[in-house]
């Protein structure tokens, strides 16, 4: 008998083949494996990162709507501020002029000591020579202030 004709070699040599080409399905199915886990495992990173732009993207929104919010409450009361300002400049104008007569007034030698001593005493007693002088600065002061919270007020 040949070897080719010999049973046993005949299944050895299918067997072998059978294996063989087991073996490189196997190896071609663990390769295909591999890959579609490393596509899954990029996949999931590139989930997580959208996932994190956009949790960070939700977080800016809502910071965006709370300095928005905040700064309209703050807005309201900043205006009637601004506005009450406005009015205690005119005021301030009227009793500076007021002020600059009396003393003025009070300077005239004709006018009776009594009501001089009251003025000059007055204007002594409430320092009204120091707010004359100050109070033009200190309204502007307070104006710049009130402009510099506006800007922080219109930048949220």
């Amino acid at each position: 008998m040949t070897s080719s004709e010999n049973p046993y070699q005949k299944a050895h040599a299918r067997e072998k083949a059978a294996r063989l080409k087991a073996e490189q399905l196997l190896e071609k199915k663990s390769l295909e494996l591999y890959r579609q886990r490393k596509e899954l495992e990029e996949s999931y990173k590139i989930l997580q990162q959208q996932e994190a732009t956009m949790l960070k993207a939700e977080k800016l929104a809502t910071l965006g709507t709370l300095s928005a919010g905040i700064a309209h409450e703050i807005n309201n009361p900043l205006t009637f501020v601004i506005s009450n300002m406005e009015s205690l400049n005119n005021y301030s104008r009227s009793f500076q002029q007021l002020f600059t007569e009396v003393n003025s007034i009070s300077k005239d030698v004709s006018m009776p000591d009594e009501l001089k001593s009251k003025l000059t005493q007055l204007i002594d007693q409430e320092d009204l020579e120091f707010i004359h002088e100050d109070i033009d600065e200190l309204l502007k002061d307070t104006e710049d202030g009130l402009q510099r919270v506006v800007g922080i007020i219109n930048n949220l």
